[in-house]
């Protein structure tokens, strides 16, 4: 009788063993864990170069010989000696609607799902910029040029033909002792034009000077594009770094110091305490707009945007100060 246990205990023994067999190839595989999007990876490490303007990680991420292609057809090809120097021009090319391609890329967060299944199954146009998969992982390919931007790079400027004078115009009397280019009154209406001092603000949509919205979005794409001549513009100098306490003294800073203390401004943290870092980059890239709290201020004629203030002087709204201490 003991003997009929063992032996049934043994054959329970077996079948349990043979269960966990056919168990374990399964188990072995462990949990599926979902694959990496290359097109998500891509754009999201593209973007934030081209934004931070870290053209060495664009270069990692473009494919070489990169292919400028024109209108016709024509092929050009870029080694990664020469192709450093042409990003900035090829991020400011127009995309065929007035926008540069700097401003596409920035304003797109994220690809499409038929933008991704365009990338990752063969090539994706974006504007006049290619992106191809090429062994499994998405570059930078090429780029085309337009027939506009043809014509103004490779045109050269064709000088206006002078009017010829009318036959029946009386040349100037010139006054004895005086030339004509000292007599207002003689001189040619040429000469006066030339005289007449042009303004350094012309083109500028009077709303970007007064209303502060339209000057945050000026601001926030020189900042992110590190444009120190439109900075400079939207500055007032001497600029001032005070400290957050009462008794810190204010440093000042003219205009020819300020491209020294711009990449200290962007890294600043905003927050000033707490275990999160932060930056006043990832700030402005994040504020598309001032928020409400931000924007109520505006009556007053100040406005604080993390540790950037704002100050409006003469209907002009000017980046005045940055809180942080020396």
């Amino acid at each position: 009788m003991t003997r009929l246990k063992s032996i049934r205990c043994w054959r329970l023994t077996l079948s349990l063993l043979s269960g966990l067999a056919l168990l374990c190839p399964l188990q072995a595989e462990g949990p599926r864990v979902k694959k990496q999007d290359p097109a998500v990876y891509f754009w999201y490490h593209f973007r934030t170069a081209v934004m931070a303007n870290q053209f060495q990680k664009i270069e990692l991420l473009t494919w070489f010989p990169f292919e400028q292609t024109t209108a016709e057809g024509a092929t050009t090809r870029l080694a990664k000696g020469m192709f450093k120097e042409k990003i900035p021009s090829l991020l400011d090319r127009s995309d065929g609607t007035g926008r540069t391609m700097r401003a596409v890329i920035e304003r797109k967060e994220d690809l499409t799902p038929e933008e991704r299944a365009a990338l990752i199954s063969g090539e994706l146009t974006m504007g006049v910029f290619r992106f191809k998969t090429i062994k499994e992982k998405c570059y930078w390919v090429g780029s085309i040029e337009t027939k506009s931007q043809q014509a103004k790079t490779s045109l050269p400027a064709t000088p206006l033909a002078e009017k010829p004078a009318a036959a029946s115009a009386k040349p100037p009397v010139k006054t004895p002792g005086k030339p004509i280019e000292d007599n207002p009154a003689l001189a040619p209406s040429s000469l006066q034009q030339a005289e007449k001092p042009q303004s350094t603000q012309e083109n500028i949509d009077p709303r970007t000077e007064s209303v502060f919205r339209f000057y945050w979005v000026e601001f926030r794409r020189a900042a992110l594009s590190n444009d120190f001549e439109k900075l400079r513009s939207l500055t007032r100098f001497p600029f001032e770094m005070k400290g957050p306490l009462e008794d810190d003294k204010v440093k000042k800073y003219p205009a020819r110091e300020f491209d020294l203390i711009w990449p200290r401004l962007l890294e600043a943290d905003p927050k000033l305490w707490g275990p999160i870092r932060d930056s006043m980059r990832e700030l402005i890239e994040r504020r598309e707009e001032p928020n409400v709290e931000e924007i109520a201020t505006e009556p007053s004629g100040e406005i604080q945007i993390g540790l950037f203030v704002f100050r409006k002087s003469k209907s002009r709204w000017r980046f005045i100060r940055a809180i942080l201490a020396e």
